[in-house]
């Protein structure tokens, strides 16, 4: 069976249809925010360099929310 009919076959029986690319994407995004290497993400994914990886590193506007009051809790400055 190839691997996106057995992907959609599965996933859509738990209720979540998916696709391999959802899942190449959600890895490399969740690898990213565990690590925050870009190269690391791009080896992994077996790319020649990071240009490719930025399609797969994005940063949630909560993580965004984060970043920004944690410097400036760091710089004694009010969000």
């Amino acid at each position: 069976m190839q691997l996106k009919k057995m992907v959609k076959k599965y996933s859509t029986a738990f209720g979540h249809p998916l696709t391999p690319h959802k899942l190449r994407h959600t890895l490399a995004s969740e690898l990213y925010q565990v690590t925050k290497d870009q190269v690391l993400v791009s080896q992994q994914l077996g790319q020649k360099g990071t240009s490719a990886t930025d399609l797969y590193t994005h940063v949630d506007q909560q993580q965004q929310r984060d970043a920004l009051k944690e410097i400036s809790q760091t710089n004694n400055l009010e969000a």
